[in-house]
C-alpha cells in the first residue's frame, strides 16, 4: 500500500530546472559558455532554442585555411565569420554582451563579412559591451571596420588585440567625432595604435565634455613624445575617469603631465642597466613632488638595484619591494608614517635592514622574505628594531643571517603587540626552523594566530632531538587559530601541534592541510587526527580538522 508521501515524491517533477522562470534560466545559462550553452539543446525538445535567448556571446573564431594537425582535425569545420552572421540571424532575444576572439583570423579574410555582423547588431540589438581580442601577427595589422562605432549603446569596448588599423578610415579625424559615436561609453580599453588616425582638436584648449560618463580607460602601447596630446585631451574631457591604466614607453613624460595627486604607484624595475638613470630621476621627482603613500617595485630578478632615490618618499605608509637588491643611503632619517613594508626575495646588507627596520617606528605588518644578506645579527637586535610590529611573516631562511642568542631563556618579550605570526618554506628541524619559531612564539604572549607554510618535499627526520622543557614557560593566552599548510605528518610536525593543544587555553581551530587529492582522504591522516584528539589539550572549544591541499 502506497503511503502519502510517496503520493507526493510521485507528483514532484523529476525536472525542476525547466519549469524555472526564463530569465533564471537565461541568467543561468549565462555562466556557462557559448559553447556549453548550445550544448542544452541536445538535453529534450522544449530546450532546443532556450539558448538563443541568452544576451550574453562568446565565440571563437577560426580560419579554415589553416593546416589541421589530425585526421580527425581534419572532419570538423572552425567557426568563421560567416557561421557567426547565421547564428545572429537566428537569434531570438536581445544581445547585450558579445565577446570574439580572432586569433589569426584576419591573416586569411578580410573585413566585409564583419561590416555585416556589425551592421546587423547595430540595426536589431542594443549591444553594451562589446570584447575583441586576438593575438599580433609579424605581417598582419588587423583591420577593423568602422562600424563598429555605430554601435551608440556601447557602454564598454574592449579592443584588445595587440595591432590594430581601423579600416575604413582614409582620413583623421578629431577625439569629438569619436566620442560623438560613443556616447555611452563608460569602459574603454584599447592599444593606442588604434588611433593612428585620431588627432586633437584644433585647439584642445575649448574641448567639450564629449566622455562625460568614461569611467575607467586603458590605453597600451603608448608612445608619448608622439601620442602625448591625444592623451592630454582624453583626460581633460574625462571629468568622472575614475580608474586610468596605461602601458606606456616614457614614463617621465606622462609625469610632467600629471596635474593632480599621485597616493599609489607600481613600478618594474628595468631589465637594463641603462635604464637606471632615468628611473632614478623620475623616482626622486616623484619623492619631491608628491604624496606618495604606497609604492610597489618588483624586479625580474635580484640581480637589479633598487633606486637610492625610494628613501626619499617620507610619506611613505605601504612600501613593497621584490626581486631586487637593496641598499640605503648614508643619510636616511627613515619612513616615520610607514606601517607596512614587504620585503620579499630581497637581497640586502644586514646593515641596511636593520637601518631600515630600526628607523621605522610605526611599522606594524613585515613580510621578511630577505634572500641573502652579508653579515650576521642576533636576534635580540633584530627585535628590537619591531616594538610595535602586529603582523609577521618571515622564514626559517633569516637563520644565514640572524643567529640566536646563547641563552634563549633569557630573550625579552619584545613583540607584545604581535598578533599574527606566519612562517613560510618552513622546516621543523632543530637549528633550521623549529628553534626559530618557539623563539619567536616565547617572545610574542599576545598571538592570536600561528600560520605555517611547511616547505615542499622536505624529509623530517623520525628521529631528532629538541629539549622541549627549555619552553616548558610558554603559554598563549590569546591564541586562537593555529594553521599548517603540507602538512607531512612527521614527528617534529606532531610534537609541534601537541605542544600548542597543551599551552593554548582560548584554541579554538586547528586547521591542517594535507597534500592529498581532494576526497581521499588517507589512513595516515585519520590516525593523525585521531592521535591529535586524543592529545592532551586546556582548550575545551577547540576543533582539529584536515582539509586537502
Amino acid at each position: 500500500m502506497k503511503t502519502t508521501s510517496m503520493y507526493k515524491a510521485e507528483q514532484l517533477p523529476l525536472d525542476r530546472v525547466s519549469t524555472l522562470p526564463q530569465p533564471i534560466l537565461e541568467t543561468i545559462l549565462c555562466h556557462l559558455s557559448t559553447k556549453e550553452a548550445a550544448r542544452t539543446s541536445i538535453l529534450s525538445r522544449e530546450w532546443r532554442y532556450k539558448w538563443t535567448t541568452i544576451p550574453k556571446l562568446e565565440f571563437t573564431l577560426l580560419s579554415n585555411k589553416e593546416e589541421k594537425q589530425s585526421d580527425i582535425a581534419s572532419t570538423t569545420k572552425n567557426m568563421d565569420m560567416n557561421d557567426l552572421h547565421q547564428i545572429l540571424l537566428l537569434r531570438q532575444g536581445p544581445i547585450h554582451e558579445l565577446t570574439l576572439d580572432m586569433e589569426h583570423y584576419w591573416e586569411h579574410y578580410n573585413c566585409f563579412e564583419f561590416d555585416q555582423v556589425i551592421l546587423l547588431l547595430s540595426g536589431n540589438h542594443t549591444v553594451k559591451k562589446l570584447t575583441l581580442s586576438g593575438v599580433r601577427s609579424e605581417d598582419i595589422c588587423y583591420k577593423l571596420p568602422i562600424s563598429v562605432f555605430s554601435l551608440h549603446h556601447l557602454t564598454d569596448l574592449y579592443l584588445c588585440t595587440s595591432c590594430l588599423d581601423i579600416g575604413g578610415l582614409d582620413e583623421e579625424c578629431s577625439i569629438n567625432e569619436l566620442f560623438k559615436c560613443l556616447p555611452l561609453i563608460e569602459h574603454l580599453t584599447i592599444s593606442i595604435r588604434g588611433f593612428q588616425w585620431l588627432v586633437p582638436d584644433s585647439d584642445p584648449q575649448e574641448l567639450p565634455t564629449s566622455p562625460i560618463h568614461l569611467k575607467d580607460l586603458c590605453l597600451k602601447g603608448l608612445c608619448l613624445d608622439e601620442d602625448y596630446r591625444i592623451l592630454h585631451v582624453l583626460i581633460k574631457c574625462s571629468p568622472n575617469l575614475e580608474r586610468f591604466k596605461l602601458e606606456v614607453y616614457d614614463m617621465h613624460q606622462i609625469l610632467l603631465l600629471r596635474q593632480g595627486p599621485i597616493y599609489e604607484l607600481s613600478l618594474q624595475l628595468p631589465e637594463y642597466e641603462e635604464a637606471y638613470p632615468e628611473l632614478d630621476q623620475i623616482v626622486y621627482h616623484l619623492s619631491t613632488k608628491y604624496t606618495v603613500k604606497k609604492l610597489t617595485l618588483y624586479g625580474w630578478d635580484n640581480d637589479r638595484e633598487v633606486p637610492i632615490s625610494i628613501f626619499s618618499f617620507h610619506h611613505l605608509r605601504d612600501l613593497d619591494i621584490s626581486n631586487a637588491n637593496l641598499y640605503h643611503p648614508p643619510i636616511f632619517n627613515g619612513f616615520g608614517s610607514l606601517e607596512s613594508l614587504c620585503l620579499r626575495n630581497v637581497a640586502a646588507p644586514t646593515k641596511t635592514l636593520l637601518h631600515l627596520l630600526l628607523n621605522c617606528p610605526s611599522l606594524k605588518n613585515l613580510i621578511l622574505l630577505v634572500s641573502e644578506s652579508d653579515d650576521t645579527c642576533t636576534i635580540n637586535e633584530l627585535l628590537e628594531c619591531l616594538p610595535v610590529i602586529e603582523h609577521l611573516t618571515t622564514s626559517p631562511h633569516i637563520s644565514k643571517w640572524v643567529v640566536l642568542d646563547s641563552i634563549p631563556q633569557e630573550l625579552p618579550t619584545s613583540l607584545i603587540h604581535l598578533r599574527y605570526l606566519c612562517f613560510d618554506d618552513m622546516t621543523l628541524v632543530e637549528h633550521c626552523g623549529l628553534a626559530f619559531l618557539l623563539v619567536f612564539i616565547k617572545c610574542s604572549p599576545n598571538l592570536e594566530k600561528i600560520k605555517l607554510k611547511i616547505h615542499w618535499g622536505i624529509i623530517c627526520h623520525e628521529i631528532y632531538s629538541f629539549v622541549w622543557e627549555e619552553y616548558s614557560d610558554v603559554w598563549l593566552e590569546h591564541l586562537n587559530e593555529l594553521e599548517i599548510e603540507r602538512f607531512n605528518n612527521s614527528k617534529p610536525e606532531m610534537d609541534f601541534v601537541k605542544f600548542i593543544l597543551a599551552r593554548s587555553p582560548k584554541l579554538k581551530k586547528v586547521t591542517i592541510s594535507c597534500i592529498r587529492p581532494e576526497g581521499h582522504r588517507t589512513e595516515s591522516e585519520m590516525e593523525m587526527l585521531k592521535t591529535l584528539l586524543q592529545a592532551p589539550h586546556v582548550s575545551p572549544e577547540v576543533i582539529i580538522a584536515s582539509k586537502a591541499f
